[in-house]
């Protein structure tokens, strides 16, 4: 391909929270080949504010993507004539849909990237090859390649990124003193939900976590746990364990419960913003596989995962010295996949296994790896 000086480029992700996260990394890298140009992106609503102060970014436009066919038609007609006004030289669409894809043809945009991960043959509205097209790659890799299609070298390593504002981050820290009882840190964040319950590790062993941080990392650590809106059970249940758990622990005096308590925390009512701010100011963020951990990941905050009943392959691009990951390999309740994708298991509930792909991850060595990555000397 002929080099390119495009005035303005578009890009289009319309997916999940932690999609929008792994984004970034190739906005980084349109933002170095092309300097000068204007960049705009596409994303749903919910997680437009994750990108808000990106300096690859020069505007962001929020959508709301609808699950009803002909609701999303109508959206997709409305904000194609939209974006049609801008003249975009480039459109970029990483992770297409059908509906997406048409989407950035409708933009008139005379060169188009777009990427559809899991078809042989790309998307008919693309003008340009996907590099790879087909293979199966993780997916911050494959957004990469929508990058690459343009002719662009990706130097290995590439990874997301977000921003806060000086302020922002002081206003992270001051949300986790006030919901610690004045606690100083440092602060373990926990991300107790995920998309569905066979990807979370159990709550309990989260309690115990969070009550060894509070006693061990001194007398000003706090432990914050952070869930979605929708997830109020999930928090009862966690401080109903954390109670069970100081309870259980004999040794302490009421008084050292009392402050082991009021350092430890679980909150659902936090903006999507001001989850980016809290998690800035952990010092260490041990999480199920969903978007929170990437969040963590891209303000700079180590993190500790733990995946079941999905390979790490696809969502863990992120270097294991800073970033531990523990996946028990080859269990044979987790089915291979065809065209040697990576193993997988798709039950909401596992009853049989009892839950043994999170369930067999041992509590000594993900402790060990929160405690390390957060520079707590334990005895």
């Amino acid at each position: 391909m002929r080099p390119i000086s495009p005035r303005k480029i578009l890009a289009i992700k319309l997916r999940a929270m932690g999609d929008t996260v792994l984004l970034t990394s190739s906005l980084n890298e349109l933002r170095q080949a092309f300097p000068h140009s204007e960049i705009h992106v596409v994303v749903n609503s919910a997680w437009a504010p994750l990108l808000e102060s990106h300096p690859a970014i020069d505007r962001v436009i929020p959508c709301e993507w609808r699950n009803e066919k002909t609701a999303r038609t109508r959206a997709v007609a409305r904000l194609s004539l939209r974006l049609r006004r801008e003249n975009y030289d480039v459109c970029l669409n990483f992770h297409a849909s059908p509906s997406s894809a048409a989407l950035a043809f409708g933009t008139g945009a005379k060169i188009r990237s777009i990427h559809r991960h899991g078809s042989q043959i790309g998307s008919r509205f693309s003008t340009l090859t996907i590099p790879s097209q087909g293979q199966h790659k993780a997916v911050l890799d494959r957004d990469l390649d929508t990058v690459r299609a343009l002719g662009i070298h990706v130097a290995p390593g590439a990874l997301p990124s977000l921003f806060l504002r000086p302020d922002e981050l002081e206003l992270g820290r001051a949300l986790l003193r006030e919901t610690t009882s004045g606690a100083n840190g440092p602060y373990l964040g926990l991300g107790l939900g995920s998309s569905r319950e066979t990807k979370c590790w159990p709550i309990d062993r989260y309690a115990i976590l969070a009550v060894d941080w509070a006693q061990k990392a001194g007398p000003q650590a706090g432990c914050v746990a952070f869930l979605g809106e929708r997830e109020g059970d999930l928090q009862r249940d966690f401080l109903k364990q954390v109670d069970d758990e100081l309870t259980a622990r004999s040794n302490l005096s009421s008084e050292d419960r009392s402050s082991l308590r009021g350092r430890i925390t679980a909150l659902t009512t936090l903006s999507i913003r001001q989850l980016q701010q809290a998690l800035s100011a952990c010092s260490v963020f041990v999480a199920n596989d969903a978007g929170p951990r990437h969040i963590a990941a891209a303000v700079g905050i180590p993190t500790v995962t733990f995946f079941g009943p999905e390979d790490p392959f696809d969502w863990h691009p992120y270097p294991q010295d800073r970033h531990s990951r523990f996946y028990i390999e080859r269990l044979s309740c987790r089915p291979a996949q065809p065209d040697n994708l990576p193993p997988w298991c798709g039950l909401e509930i596992c009853t049989e296994q009892k839950h043994r792909c999170m369930r067999d991850i041992g509590m000594n060595e993900a402790f060990s790896e929160a405690f390390r990555l957060g520079k707590i000397a334990t005895p």
